[in-house]
């Protein structure tokens, strides 16, 4: 309900303006497309979840349609030929499904507690709800591609975005030291599943410090959205006033202390293609040094909690080295050509999710009309290499806030000032 309401005063607020509604609906997906542990509508029986971001795509899609819009080219045909790929997959592998090891991730399917390996005999329901997810995503950066905005109204709502993630960021870290993290588990985790996995995973301590996730399903997502979101505002070639510089000073406080790998990872992705996009690299250079001095001296006053999170993350690379990227390849090789079919297996890297999920050939035709897509797109072009990085450790490709920034930069050079 809170979220309606917010949601509410947010489109009133582009009523007062007199802009069309399906910019203040545009507006609104923005700023709140990272909302992944709230969901509006539940099928547990098909692991569905209807989410904020998702709710907003379909208010967006609808609105579109009535509005009798144009749909831009390129990001159309993209769209129609990955969904030609997945769907190719699924009925191939419906029909003729060879059973595989696979990666099962949900504890009730797995068959004993540590027991992460499970035998897939062929496609399930569930294999067409995640490709429902996708499909949605790249509906959505069809539309962002094809809807006439302003470039200062896009920034407000990507900074929007920061402030309201920070804010329940800290939100988070406060009830935790206040002993009353009920609070915010009550309010931020309507999906049952991702709750109970929210207990063993963000509650995970190292030396009482509290992994910070904000309004995402997992930390790792908390640091791929804040990286995202600057690289796309310096793609977008914004002049920060002095509030949006603070917004940025202070996400990329919550950034450094939320133990997020892939946040971290992201950053240094984010430097050097910066610094290749703008040619601009020996100010940067002195930054790294001051930086790594600075990285030296926190090393060594948190030594006990850096020797935890090192731990840690070795046995979580080794779990996915073996689950995630061994499994999916050796159960490719038995289905190469049209692959397993997307939501078949759990790969760590979204490369390898991709080839999995369609095979040797869809991924060679994906790969060309990729090239196809971001031809005299520069800024969609350094997004997207951005992406199959730090895809490195993030599999998932349905995220709405990325399909949206690939939507914004798409037509980067239409927006209007």
């Amino acid at each position: 309900m809170w979220f309606l309401i917010v949601n509410s005063v947010v489109l009133f607020k582009y009523f007062l303006k007199k802009n069309p509604l399906i910019n203040g609906l545009l507006f609104t997906l923005i700023v709140f497309s990272s909302f992944y542990t709230i969901s509006l509508f539940e099928v547990s029986q098909i692991t569905f979840h209807l989410k904020i971001p998702e709710y907003l795509a379909i208010l967006l899609i609808l609105t579109f349609i009535i509005s009798g819009k144009k749909l831009a080219k390129k990001p159309l045909i993209y769209f129609l030929v990955l969904v030609s790929l997945l769907s190719i997959s699924l009925i191939v592998r419906y029909f003729d499904f060879e059973p595989v090891k696979v990666w099962e991730v949900e504890d009730s399917k797995r068959s004993g507690k540590w027991a992460k390996t499970v035998l897939k005999e062929g496609v399930s329901f569930t294999n067409f709800t995640q490709m429902l997810y996708v499909v949605l995503g790249g509906i959505v950066f069809v539309l962002v591609s094809s809807i006439k905005a302003k470039k200062k109204h896009i920034v407000s709502a990507l900074f929007s975005g920061l402030q309201v993630v920070n804010l329940i960021a800290i939100l988070q870290l406060f009830l935790y030291y206040s002993n009353n993290y009920d609070i915010y588990m009550h309010y931020f985790y309507s999906i049952d599943e991702f709750g109970k996995y929210s207990v063993t995973a963000f509650q995970t301590l190292f030396n009482s410090v509290k992994r910070i996730n904000s309004v995402q399903t997992e930390t790792s997502i908390f640091g791929y959205y804040l990286t995202t979101t600057f690289l796309t505002l310096f793609l977008l070639k914004v002049e920060f006033t002095k509030k949006q510089k603070r917004i940025l000073y202070i996400s990329s406080f919550l950034l450094l202390i939320s133990t997020s790998f892939t946040g971290y990872l992201g950053v240094i992705y984010f430097f050097f293609l910066t610094r290749i996009y703008d040619k601009k690299g020996l100010k940067m250079f002195l930054w790294i040094i001051i930086i790594s001095i600075l990285a030296v001296i926190l090393v060594s006053i948190f030594n006990d909690v850096v020797q935890d999170i090192i731990i840690q993350k070795t046995g979580s690379f080794k779990e996915r080295l073996k689950h995630g990227i061994t499994l999916p390849l050796e159960a490719l090789s038995k289905m190469p050509i049209f692959g397993l079919g997307i939501g078949t297996d759990r790969p760590s890297i979204m490369l390898i999710n991709i080839l999995v999920s369609i095979g040797y050939f869809g991924f060679i035709v994906l790969s060309f009309f990729i090239l196809y897509l971001t031809h005299k797109r520069r800024e969609l072009k350094y997004f997207l290499i951005f992406i199959i990085l730090i895809g490195m450790t993030q599999s998932n490709f349905h995220y709405l806030f990325v399909w949206c920034y690939m939507g914004i930069l798409y037509k980067k050079h239409d927006l209007l000032l």
